[in-house]
């Protein structure tokens, strides 16, 4: 050991090398979360599974970057490459070897380069960056920064520790690319499944009622496009707020062929005749807001159900004047709306909430949002 040379790693646990061990240790935690959420969002096991913990808004959103060609080689999520790059981290801060540092700093170099490209590539070609994955990035340059300014150690690859990394990564790469072959399999076959399914289902026929009111439009007349929903949803429903939630994601790609409408079904006896006691109490009242306003539709819908838990008539009354709307509780047309597309449930034998109408056949509950796609796709093809 050449006690002249500056180290990160052959001093013990110095505080550069306790910075690189933490640095090290916070890029395995971050890799491990975006591993998880890789496979979540691509086998999912229900409706809203995936964590939306890092989704921001349309741009700041690890789910557009994770289900983009650039997430994965041959199926084996790039975050692989994360948690390798800190599990040789901490092995490297305790393990006191020239060889390792040497080798240790050459892989940081390579591996903040690559942030670097990947971060160019999203911002870009994707126009969305991933929190997470940025986080990741900044971790990264900050260990190859840290090598840059307190190591003075030749870059070189030593050759045993190499083939154990290789060992270390492959294993797991393996591992992995297996098991994305064989759920994509079953994903395939279960979406074959849902698709038969779906085509057995009862045709109720073009709707009686249009809505005026659109969760997405393409600009075309309702009856005209090739994909047509109707969502009947309660305002407290919990469920249907997984559903709002999630029915954005299921349309991207198919929005010039994509009619949605949105037709409310309050379960609540204040408004909806067919219950004889109510269970959502502020259900019908909530409608009536959203119903108030044709231009303000689609905002007030997102912002109910984003604050489903504060629901509340003192609340209600609150967001009405925040929206600068006024009498949605007593004005007729209002109630007529909502008494529309209440009568439309009956053309569907309608039986609880949430519920899409697509194409005429009715999904009661909901699928989760891969094979609620696969679906679409599949009317798309016909």
């Amino acid at each position: 050991m050449n006690s002249e040379k500056r180290s990160i790693t052959l001093r013990g646990l110095t505080t550069l090398n306790m910075i690189y061990l933490l640095l090290s240790s916070a890029m395995i935690l971050v890799s491990a979360y975006l591993t998880n959420h890789f496979y979540d969002l691509h086998f999912p096991q229900g409706l809203g599974q995936a964590s939306t913990l890092c989704n921001i808004n349309d741009f700041f959103s690890c789910d557009k970057t994770t289900l983009s060609a650039f997430s994965n080689l041959a199926g084996i999520p790039i975050s692989l490459g994360g948690i390798f790059m800190g599990l040789i981290g901490v092995i490297g801060a305790f393990v006191q070897s020239e060889g390792l540092e040497k080798t240790n700093k050459l892989l940081s170099y390579i591996n903040a380069v690559g942030c670097i490209i990947l971060f160019i590539i999203s911002s870009i070609v994707l126009k969305s960056i991933c929190p997470f994955c940025f986080l990741y990035y900044i971790l990264s340059i900050a260990v190859a920064a840290l090598f840059y300014l307190k190591s003075d150690y030749s870059l070189s690859i030593d050759p045993k520790l190499g083939g154990i990394y290789l060992l270390l990564l492959a294993v797991p790469a393996g591992l992995m690319a297996n098991y994305y072959s064989t759920e994509q399999n079953k994903k395939e076959a279960l979406g074959k499944q849902y698709i038969q399914q779906f085509n057995q289902l009862k045709d109720y026929g073009k709707p009686l009622y249009v809505s005026p009111f659109r969760l997405h439009t393409s600009g075309q007349k309702f009856e005209d496009a090739k994909i047509r929903i109707t969502v009947f949803s309660d305002f407290q429903c919990p469920f249907c707020q997984k559903v709002a939630e999630e029915l954005p994601k299921a349309f991207e790609g198919f929005e010039k062929d994509l009619e949605v409408q949105y037709m409310f079904y309050p379960l609540d006896n204040l408004c909806n005749t067919k219950m004889q006691r109510s269970l959502h109490a502020y259900a019908c009242k909530a409608a009536y807001l959203a119903a108030c306003s044709e231009e303000k539709f689609l905002e007030i819908h997102d912002y109910i159900f984003e604050h489903q838990n504060e629901l509340s008539s003192e609340n209600l009354d609150k967001w009405e004047k925040d929206f600068g709307l006024s009498n949605c509780l007593e004005n007729p047309k209002t109630a007529d709306y909502v008494q529309q597309s209440l009568n439309a449930g009956t053309q569907y034998e309608l039986r609880s909430t949430p519920t899409m109408i697509i194409n005429g056949r009715k999904l009661e509950g909901a699928l989760p949002t891969v094979h609620l796609r696969t679906i679409l796709k599949s009317l798309l093809e016909k």
